[in-house]
């Protein structure tokens, strides 16, 4: 069998200083893959924030940023308590069935 990778992921969230920042992120494979958060902020390339790979499915990221990997409903949420406006970009989620070396 074949999977297709694919994530949902919710557009267009306002950002409120002080506040919790949740986006979530879903998908659809067949087996347990690598998952990954980017951010672009304004005007700079993609960053990695944190990633999956096994193990402890809460992952710590830089700025204290936070996912957790959850299995049984097939999300990998972003999380950071409390948000600030320097948080303002463009955050992507990702998989992959494999990682490259780093």
């Amino acid at each position: 069998k074949e999977y297709v990778p694919s994530q949902n992921l919710h557009k267009g969230r306002s950002l409120i200083t002080g506040a919790s920042l949740e986006l979530k992120c879903s998908y659809s494979y067949g087996a347990t893959p690598y998952l990954f958060w980017y951010v672009q902020y304004p005007g700079q390339s993609l960053q990695l924030l944190l990633k999956y790979v096994a193990g402890d499915t809460l992952v710590k990221g830089i700025n204290g940023f936070e996912a957790e990997f959850t299995k049984s409903n097939s999300s990998f949420n972003l999380r950071k308590s409390p948000a600030h406006w320097r948080d303002s970009a463009k955050y992507f989620c990702a998989l992959s069935d494999t990682v490259p070396e780093a």
